[in-house]
């Protein structure tokens, strides 16, 4: 992984890139209010995998795999939505600085109609940006791989560090050099918490 250690350069590709805070996941929370503002948020009235978003789910779930992190059967059945939105139905203190969010719901419950998760990641303008934040192929990718991370992977908060990561809070400049490593990381460090639950990166 590439870290950029030089502080002009980080400076200049901080401006360039503009660290945005993600929300509910990519994103700026931490435990306590995300699992706050799951049980704040509505049900969308229509669920489904968006088409353009379908290869993205696709890939991480094969990834998983390849990885020795396969995600479990429940989970893929609870998992009914990876979709853009216009207005996410997550209501809190993030509003507003958010790009996309997972909802896990009453996944300990025992009635299979009850146990949900989906995705909702906010719809780019015409000039293909959310906020500030320009959503390019990798920073799609990047977003998509830490809401799956959430949905999929059962991972609470966020990485306790500045150090690039897929579940950072914020979108890492890191991207842009060594998308392929950040991936790599990703499911290294979910195997590392699921053979060690005591382990937090």
């Amino acid at each position: 992984m590439l870290l950029l250690t030089f502080s002009k350069i980080s400076s200049r590709l901080s401006a360039m890139f503009l660290l945005v805070p993600l929300a509910f996941s990519l994103l700026g929370c931490q435990d306590e209010s995300h699992r706050s503002q799951e049980t704040q948020a509505n049900t969308p009235a229509n669920l489904y995998i968006d088409t353009e978003l379908q290869p993205l789910l696709d890939e991480y779930i094969r990834q998983s795999a390849d990885a020795g992190v396969p995600i479990p059967e429940h989970k893929l059945q609870e998992f009914k939505a990876l979709m853009w939105t216009d207005d996410v139905t997550v209501k809190g203190p993030l509003e507003g600085e958010i790009l996309g969010h997972c909802q896990r719901r009453a996944t300990n419950s025992l009635d299979p109609a009850k146990r949900l998760r989906f995705i909702e990641l906010l719809r780019p303008n015409s000039e293909g940006k959310v906020g500030i934040t320009q959503m390019d192929e990798i920073t799609l990718k990047v977003i998509t791989f830490h809401e799956l991370g959430h949905c999929l992977h059962d991972f609470d908060g966020h990485t306790n560090s500045n150090a690039a990561a897929i579940m950072n809070a914020r979108l890492q400049p890191a991207r842009y050099f060594d998308l392929d490593g950040l991936i790599m990381d990703h499911f290294a460090t979910i195997k590392k918490m699921q053979n060690d639950p005591s382990f937090r990166p």
